[in-house]
């Protein structure tokens, strides 16, 4: 009898201490998501909150869980099998969460360009960074699972650093140019339609902020096309005919 009630209450703690962990914190940590979004903007912190509220009970359940599967009377390889189990899920569902709240916030930082620029920086770099910031996690996620189940992920590691390294120094002006163009689309130093005057003299209307660089219309018969790195880096004087609010 004794050992019965003894395994009832395990396997009631097993269950209730996640659930009362979940319960606590989700609100806790919710807020906090909140207020750090609030910095940028009442409807970021919204968003954020919104976005990471179901993700983050569920992430505090099975990380519990595997916390307290210990407690459980199984034996061992059954132990280590559903830590194993719930230790993936944790993986998977933190993956996801990640993937959602960068999303909302590089969107929510986006929403700071206006008109045009703020459409042509959502059509353009939220799909880019996206794709950029799902790769990296999904093989964040990915090398640590192989990790927990005993695999060595070290020569991985290692290929993926110097791989990464090769590529940011082949790429570092394109990388750079990319950068600078978002700086550009958010920071708003001047917008398609104004004439700006570069450091180096030349003076034009800007027609287009791309991606990697910038076309300003000289004259009639001359477009020049400036790597936006330049732009972001110097000195322009933006001749603005309308004062905008």
């Amino acid at each position: 009898m004794d050992r019965l009630l003894d395994v009832a209450v395990r396997y009631h703690l097993v269950l209730l201490a996640p659930l009362v962990a979940a319960w606590l914190l989700t609100p806790l940590v919710g807020r906090w998501l909140r207020l750090l979004g609030s910095q940028h903007g009442t409807e970021l912190g919204k968003e954020l909150e919104q976005a990471g509220t179901g993700s983050v009970r569920l992430l505090i359940l099975l990380i519990g869980l595997q916390a307290t599967v210990g407690w459980v009377p199984l034996q061992p390889t059954w132990q280590n099998a559903l830590g194993g189990v719930l230790y993936v899920l944790s993986v998977v569902v933190g993956v996801r969460l990640a993937m959602r709240l960068s999303r909302v916030a590089l969107r929510g930082y986006l929403e700071r360009a206006a008109g045009a620029s703020r459409e042509r920086a959502q059509r353009e770099y939220l799909p880019l960074a996206s794709r950029v910031s799902t790769v990296a996690l999904l093989t964040v996620g990915a090398i640590l699972v192989a990790h927990h189940l005993g695999h060595d992920v070290s020569s991985l590691v290692a290929a993926l650093g110097v791989g990464s390294l090769a590529l940011g120094l082949a790429a570092q002006q394109t990388l750079g140019n990319m950068l600078a163009g978002f700086t550009l689309l958010v920071d708003q130093p001047f917008h398609p339609g104004d004439t700006i005057q570069l450091q180096s003299g030349e003076l034009g209307r800007v027609l287009e902020i791309g991606i990697r660089s910038t076309r300003i219309r000289l004259d009639a018969h001359r477009l020049l096309i400036v790597p936006n790195g330049e732009l972001a880096n110097s000195r322009v004087i933006n001749i603005a005919e309308e004062p905008r609010d």
